[in-house]
């Protein structure tokens, strides 16, 4: 019966303690959509990753070209209607097309690693900074108004509009 009382004398006063702190809300998405150095620092991490992504359709375009004239060269080497030397010469373009389609598979997958190396390397020279930027002017924010606990928006399943701190936040980053 002691310990009964004494665990709730403990939930008692960590929810006293809940309830008696200030409480408000930031959302983290509207805040990075509205922060414009982060912004920024996006169209420059894509810029730096548009030229890999181009070659990476048109190897994508030639690998769907080089199975469209691998499937017709396996029917004609299929085709029992065409005599012997069309046959074979349909058989050795198949394994030229297929010798192609491998090397391309394999230019594009090592072109998928830049692609994710330098968006890596983006997010992390250009981005992170910005976001612990973020994240400071939050804590800064809350230390000046005496808040205690912050929460993102995303996280709240209700909050009054009041209690939001995002404009002020965005604020302080766009100075």
């Amino acid at each position: 019966m002691k310990q009964l009382f004494i665990v709730l004398l403990s939930i008692f006063g960590l929810v006293s303690s809940v309830i008696a702190a200030k409480v408000v809300t930031v959302d983290v998405e509207k805040v990075l959509n509205e922060y414009v150095a982060f912004n920024q620092a996006m169209d420059k991490v894509r810029n730096s990753v548009a030229p890999i992504e181009e070659e990476i359709q048109k190897m994508q375009e030639e690998i769907t070209t080089i199975i469209a004239d691998a499937r017709e060269a396996d029917a004609t080497s299929n085709n029992l209607a065409l005599d012997e030397d069309a046959r074979d010469e349909a058989r050795s373009k198949l394994v030229q097309l297929q010798s192609q389609l491998q090397n391309k598979q394999a230019q594009l997958q090592q072109f998928s690693i830049q692609v994710q190396q330098l968006a890596q390397q983006g997010q992390e020279a250009e981005l992170t900074p910005l976001q612990d930027k973020a994240l400071a002017a939050v804590k800064k924010i809350a230390k000046e108004e005496d808040i205690d606990v912050v929460i993102a928006t995303g996280n709240v399943i209700y909050s009054k509009d009041d209690l939001d701190i995002s404009d002020k936040v965005i604020s302080e980053l766009n100075k």
